[in-house]
């Protein structure tokens, strides 16, 4: 997915990217396909519109970027005497204002890191004891719904209980 963001946020955990571009780059950017915009404040996607001459929606949402997902930044960046914007200010900032005081931006989701569970144990084929692969759990539900193998033998031959593989083939207790 693409996006448009107001600011460089992480919106997921995961590894980014952040890249100044100019202004031709954004362009090109916005041109290549869709994209879903998350400005909030109309005129800053005025200013955006105007920088670019792309008709930039207002959308009040948040998104969260997966693995390969990638959001044009359109930011303030103020000397850091100024402190930040009072939020009764935000979205009453003048469209001049704002185009003398921005810097546009490519963030890319290069990767998320491996998922974990809530107390912090790791999942699937990347905990240290686990006995079943992402190939073993094909295998075991091809042999049980394609061929017909009874749990039992199914338990036997991968040294796991029945409710486990059946937490398994849902994803509840393993994730690929």
């Amino acid at each position: 997915m693409r996006y448009i963001l107001n600011s460089a946020v992480l919106t997921a955990p995961g590894l980014y990217e952040y890249t100044l571009i100019d202004i031709e780059t954004a362009k090109g950017w916005l041109a290549a396909g869709p994209f879903e915009s998350t400005i909030r404040y109309s005129e800053t996607a005025s200013a955006l519109s105007r920088l670019t001459g792309v008709d930039i929606p207002v959308r009040s949402v948040t998104c969260r970027m997966v693995a390969g997902d990638e959001a044009l930044v359109f930011r303030l960046v103020l000397p850091p005497s100024t402190g930040r914007i009072p939020t009764e200010i935000k979205g009453n900032l003048a469209e001049e204002f704002i185009l003398q005081h921005c810097e546009v931006g490519l963030l890319k989701l290069l990767s998320k890191p491996p998922r974990k569970k809530a107390r912090g144990h790791l999942r699937g084929e990347e905990h240290g004891r686990a006995r079943l692969t992402k190939d073993k759990i094909r295998e075991a539900h091809r042999l049980h719904f394609d061929e017909g193998a009874t749990m039992e033998s199914l338990e036997h031959k991968y040294g796991v209980t029945r409710y486990a593989l059946y937490k398994a083939w849902k994803g509840t207790s393993w994730k690929e």
